[in-house]
């Protein structure tokens, strides 16, 4: 949690972070929300859809970590992201799409909102997202 609200992505990578599983809820709080997200790769190694829940959080921010440890270019969601800056265009979740992969890759989400953060992250398969939507 970042209660001055100015760190910078490579400010929290340094720093210790602490494990969390499936649900992670601050209340109401003006702080912002840093997560560590590692993600296995889809069954048949094609692209994976990160879901942020629930739909009502102002700014998204998420990185992807290389494997030499360096943060890759941001992509962005979230209610008050215009909707032609979101990196999955939509009014109704918060979806980045990802890269197919063969390992796990890491990722750090940046979290601001106004309103209560109980946030759940889902990590599905393209191919099963676009069929469950």
């Amino acid at each position: 949690i970042d209660e001055s609200r100015a760190l910078s992505a490579d400010a929290v990578l340094a720093r210790p972070m602490t494990s969390v599983e499936h649900t992670v809820s601050t209340g109401f709080t003006q702080a912002v929300l840093w997560l560590k997200i590692t993600i296995d790769p889809a069954p048949k190694g094609e692209q994976t859809v990160l879901k942020v829940f629930p739909n009502v959080l102002d700014y998204l921010t998420l990185y992807r970590i290389d494997a030499a440890g360096h943060l890759m270019a941001p992509l962005r969601s979230g209610d008050m992201v215009p909707l032609a800056e979101r990196h999955v265009p939509s009014l109704i979740t918060h979806d980045f799409l990802l890269p197919a992969a063969t390992q796990r890759l890491t990722y750090l989400l940046r979290i601001e909102t106004s309103s209560g953060a109980t946030i759940r992250l889902a990590a599905q398969a393209a191919d099963n997202a676009a069929s469950q939507t």
